[in-house]
């Protein structure tokens, strides 16, 4: 058994040309090295999941809706997880989709702009509001939404950078303060941040509707509910009437529109 083990490694083939075991190169260390950083710079490149913020959209106008969300959804720190045309159709999914920013159409219909940002005041304070409109949409009614807790106010009409930049810019920030993007606003809020008020007092048409109603004797749970708003709205509304008239109580208010004839009384 000996002798047919010998006599077959005797006539085994020899490959000569085989290189020594001692001789095989081995995989060099700079090339293992460069193999583990390049994964690791892979790996880092590739979007981290919490650093990927969760948008809405909410645009009544579909293709602009569209198209900016298909914009926003190719940024690798955005996802968009929520498109809606109205506010109705935003509040059904809302609850669901946990959005980190909303993005807001300023001329949804029945103030729906201003409802969202209520929701979002009242229920997920963390949740950023971004509203978006034309260049003609009326200063008094932006600002009221800013005052209501929006973060920004960006025009339709700026550019997709714009619109990026300004979006970092909001995620950013957690002073809670609204960042003016656009210059018209500025001189304004820095006049009513300082403590200055408007000369002649003047109301904005939703401040009026709600000081009428105040003088009907409803409470600001009644006049939210009355003009589907939210309460912290109404409750910024009221807040807004009395620093601007300089006096410290809701009737008082109403006392001082009537003198200057802004409501017509109801008796007699």
């Amino acid at each position: 058994m000996r002798s047919h083990a010998l006599s077959a490694v005797a006539t085994s083939p020899i490959n000569r040309n085989a290189t020594p075991s001692s001789e095989r190169p081995t995989p060099s260390v700079s090339s293992s090295v460069s193999s583990s950083v390049s994964s690791s710079v892979s790996k880092s490149l590739r979007p981290r999941e919490e650093r990927v913020r969760r948008l809405a959209v909410i645009d009544s106008q579909p293709l602009l809706a569209d198209c900016l969300a298909a914009a926003l959804d190719r940024e690798s720190c955005y996802s968009v997880v929520l498109r809606a045309r109205s506010a109705e159709e935003a509040f059904a999914a809302l609850d669901r989709q946990h959005p980190d920013v909303l993005l807001i159409d300023f001329g949804l219909a029945d103030r729906g702009a201003e409802r969202l940002v209520g929701w979002a005041m009242e229920q997920q304070p963390a949740v950023r509001t971004v509203i978006l409109g034309s260049e003609r949409a009326p200063e008094s009614e932006v600002l009221t939404l800013l005052g209501a807790g929006a973060r920004a106010f960006l025009r339709k009409e700026s550019t997709f950078e714009a619109l990026r930049s300004s979006l970092d810019s909001v995620l950013r920030d957690d002073s809670g303060e609204a960042l003016v993007l656009d210059r018209r606003f500025v001189s304004r809020l820095q006049r009513e941040g300082s403590g200055e008020r408007p000369a002649d007092g003047v109301l904005t048409r939703r401040e009026l509707e709600v000081l009428e109603l105040v003088s009907e004797g409803l409470s600001n749970k009644e006049i939210a509910k009355r003009l589907c708003i939210s309460l912290y709205t109404v409750k910024n509304h009221v807040h807004n009437v009395l620093e601007k008239l300089q006096v410290t109580g809701r009737y008082a208010a109403v006392a001082q529109a009537y003198e200057r004839q802004w409501l017509q009384p109801r008796w007699g």
